[in-house]
């Protein structure tokens, strides 16, 4: 069975380093294909390549970005016991398709990854996020951090089994309804009493309605009808609310789930018991002053200001829940309010305490419409302060944002004199692609030479313009080198060690077939002095060109470039010596 996920092409043999990882996830979206499964678990488990279970759309592995996924992993770093967990899955009818040691494994520690494979790709993210959070509270030995869509696995250094799956029979692999079967088993065994509230909460989540005590999922074969006990026919049941259909074409049936009805919410809701309120917590060391700039009540109240009965119990609801503010509301009541029963109100407070109230809210306090609060006095106090703006702000829509930084680029370009023009635009509103079009629209005189911030974004300028209109000028990430001269050269560009870097480059592309690669990397601007193309490199590239080459371009800065010269230029080679 071949199987689509991401892998990296370079093998490690210990864990990587988190400046490798941070490469690794940037080249990781460009290498998804086709593999078959053997492949994947020798890769993996043997020679230590890391791997993306899940592929993304576009150059980013975010879950917001998620394609597909069939394969699922789960870490286990503190059960050593590898044939209780392997005993679990056999119970709960998982499959396990590669197992192998991570790199942090030893005799006295065993660390191991578990591989599940799914009999089909799960391409909804829901779905997909729904497979892991049963998988997480099946097994609560796990780590708890593996059960994301976006995960990104290490490869480890040896395999502990592995099983061929059969794409004809599905066999070796598992289905998400045998799972959701054997996940209601789970939620009954371990909590028979709140089975039902629980299994409800669950399925609310992604949206699943609930039928007898079931989520309302069932297995329907083309050729011998749904497989359920409902009572509902065939016909009734398909075709009424369904959420989704994930077809099986190896067993010849598909998976069918229905939505959530708003009329089971309802009911549900109107039946449901009132709950206690849940405790406050009770604030401790609290400035006087603190209070006083928050709110301009009890700073009246403080000073004398003479307030009417239910203001002042409206702050004692508040106060109550303040170390040490009750006796100061005594002693204030005692100087300005001499008439006062203080009895009565240490009543009112016992009385409070008893019936459990609530801070009163701001909303009936005079100064609600010029004070900066929140619902009440104590989350004013917990809360950030806020920005008020006391002028009226004026907007433009975004048609007219992106009008006006189209305006400005092109009056920029229009001008001969040899200057720096700055032009701001707000984020997001699609500011690269004014100036790829522009650049698409007609030739110029002087090609473009483009500095990005990072290399996905370089990428992505690369497809959008066409690699036939485009000179890219390669990164370090873009060089075919071994990984152990990889990590070599890395820790010398780290250390400041710029020259060596340069010198370990320069030796291996002597002895490269193809250096081109290479030479374009070591010495850019031999490849730029003869280029007509629109030329795209990184910020930190860009600074090291020298200003003969930049003649011969329009140059186009995307982002502030400051960040990258602060941080990419300032590197020094310190040599210690004992003479000082």
């Amino acid at each position: 069975m071949d199987i689509k996920i991401s892998f990296d092409k370079t093998a490690f043999q210990c864990k990587p380093t988190n400046r490798q990882t941070a490469f690794m996830k940037k080249r990781l979206p460009k290498e998804e294909d086709y593999y078959d499964i053997k492949t994947i678990a020798e890769r993996i488990g043997n020679h230590g390549h890391s791997f993306l279970p899940a592929t993304f759309e576009g150059l980013a592995s975010k879950q917001e970005n998620f394609e597909q996924c069939q394969l699922f992993g789960i870490d286990f770093d503190d059960e050593p016991d590898y044939e209780k967990i392997k005993k679990k899955l056999m119970e709960y009818h998982l499959p396990i398709v590669f197992s192998y040691h991570t790199f942090s494994s030893t005799p006295e520690h065993p660390k191991y990854r578990i591989i599940l494979c799914h009999i089909v790709p799960i391409t909804e993210k829901w779905l997909a996020d729904m497979i892991l959070k049963m998988l997480k509270k099946m097994f609560p030995e796990a780590d708890k951090h593996c059960f994301e869509t976006a995960r990104l696995f290490y490869g480890g250094k040896g395999l502990i089994e592995f099983h061929e799956v059969i794409e004809e029979t599905g066999e070796n692999t598992f289905n998400v309804y045998n799972l959701i079967q054997e996940f209601e088993k789970f939620l009954y065994i371990h909590d028979s009493r709140n089975f039902s509230r629980n299994l409800k909460l669950f399925a609310r989540n992604y949206k699943l309605n609930i039928h007898n005590n079931h989520f309302d999922i069932y297995e329907y074969n083309t050729q011998r009808g749904c497989i359920s006990t409902d009572p509902n026919t065939n016909e009734e049941k398909i075709g009424s609310n369904i959420k989704y259909e994930l077809y099986i074409p190896n067993t010849s049936s598909k998976i069918i789930f229905y939505e959530l009805q708003e009329e089971a919410v309802k009911k549900e809701s109107s039946s449901q018991r009132i709950r206690k309120k849940s405790a406050i917590t009770i604030m401790k060391k609290v400035s006087n002053d603190k209070i006083c700039n928050c709110c301009r009540l009890w700073r009246d109240f403080i000073n004398g200001e003479p307030l009417d009965h239910n203001t002042r119990f409206s702050l004692a609801t508040n106060i109550r829940f303040l170390t040490g503010y009750q006796k100061k509301f005594f002693d204030t009541l005692n100087k300005y309010y001499p008439d006062t029963d203080i009895s009565k109100w240490k009543g009112y407070f016992n009385y409070m305490k008893r019936q459990n109230y609530n801070p009163t809210g701001c909303n009936d306090c005079k100064y609600k419409d010029t004070c900066n609060h929140k619902t009440n006095l104590l989350e004013t106090l917990c809360g950030r302060k806020q920005i008020t703006y006391f002028n009226k702000q004026s907007f433009i829509s975004v048609d007219e944002s992106v009008a006006q930084v189209s305006s400005e680029l092109n009056a920029a370009l229009k001008k001969n004199t040899t200057n720096i023009h700055l032009i701001p635009g707000q984020t997001g509103i699609g500011k690269t692609t004014i100036y790829v079009k522009l650049i698409k629209s007609r030739p110029r005189k002087k090609p473009f030479l483009i500095a990005v911030p990072t290399n996905n974004l370089k990428s992505e300028l690369v497809q959008k313009i066409g690699r036939d209109k485009v000179l890219e000028i390669p990164s370090f990430e873009d060089l075919p080198l071994p990984p152990e001269l990889r990590q070599t050269i890395e820790k010398n560009y780290s250390m400041g060690f710029i020259n060596d870097a340069l010198e370990s480059i320069k030796t291996y592309s002597h002895n490269s077939k193809d250096n081109s690669i290479f030479m374009n990397y070591l010495h850019p601007e031999t490849a730029l002095a003869h280029s007509s193309k629109c030329v795209i490199m990184t910020h930190a590239r860009f600074l090291t060109l020298p200003n003969r080459v930049l003649k011969n371009f329009e140059v186009l800065i995307d982002e502030d470039i400051l960040y990258t010269m602060l941080t990419r230029t300032a590197l020094f080679k310190f040599l210690l010596s004992k003479k000082l």
